[in-house]
């Protein structure tokens, strides 16, 4: 008795282990086949960007450097173009 309890015990937790399996690979399969917001971004050297800032005098430019594992750098993204959108209508 003790024997068939274990038993399916075992199978229970091995269905429950293949269930997560199977929802973490058609995750990663989603991701893979669908990928996020890919964006071309260009390298600019410092040097063009002193260029761009002397050429733009009359304007305010604002140069962020930034990584997508900064958290508070993410976070500030949003209102970087909230502002730059009020800015756009001026």
């Amino acid at each position: 008795m003790n024997f068939i309890f274990v038993y399916c015990w075992i199978v229970v937790v091995c269905v429950l282990i293949m269930k997560n399996i199977i929802k973490i690979l058609t995750l990663f399969l989603f991701c893979t086949v669908f990928k996020a917001q890919q964006t071309e971004v260009s390298v600019v050297k410092y040097e063009d960007i002193e260029k761009r800032i002397q050429q733009e005098k009359d304007k305010l430019l604002v140069v962020n450097f930034w990584s997508t594992t900064c958290g508070p750098c993410v976070k500030e993204l949003p209102h970087f173009m909230e502002v730059n959108s009020f800015l756009k209508i001026k």
